[in-house]
């Protein structure tokens, strides 16, 4: 009966190990979170590198130009309510040296005041085009800022 017993153990433990049920998992893939930060109480805006869009009709389609870090432009539009839309703009450096070049994009939801920033250069991104899609209606103020930059920048209805 021992002997019995031990061989039916044996092939049991071959049986395991033959299916690979004492072989440690391996370690799934570990999903790298996305940072997110919302433009209104529902908005969320997502990185250019990890997002793909096409953008529809423009609130705003326009060239803009530093020479110094002084000039700000304001530009101002309504969303609809449950329209999704998106920023798109393409980075032209107008200087050799890369330190000197930067962009900054204030975005303010004018109804709930909460306000989010993006750009190129400095502490931001040196990808010359970004794309930020942005989820949340009402009235928004753009503030852009630069510095030895042409910025052609587009804000319009995001196509999914």
């Amino acid at each position: 009966m021992k002997q019995s017993l031990f061989i039916f153990l044996a092939l049991l433990l071959a049986g395991i190990m033959v299916a690979g049920c004492t072989q440690p998992n391996p370690a799934a893939p570990v999903a790298v979170p996305t940072p997110t930060a919302g433009v209104a109480n529902t908005a969320a805006v997502t990185p250019a590198q990890q997002t793909s869009f096409s953008l529809g009709d423009h609130f705003l389609d326009k060239k803009y130009s530093w020479q110094d870090g002084n000039e700000v432009y304001t530009e101002q539009f309504v969303v609809e309510k449950n329209q999704p839309w998106g920023i798109k703009y393409d980075i032209t450096p107008l200087n050799d040296d890369p330190k000197k070049c930067w962009y900054e994009i204030t975005i303010t939801n004018i109804d709930t005041t909460h306000r989010e920033s993006f750009g190129f250069g400095r502490t931001y991104s040196n990808e010359k085009v970004q794309m930020y899609p942005v989820y949340g209606s009402g009235p928004y103020k753009l503030e852009l800022k630069g510095n030895y930059v042409k910025v052609d920048m587009i804000a319009a209805k995001r196509i999914p």
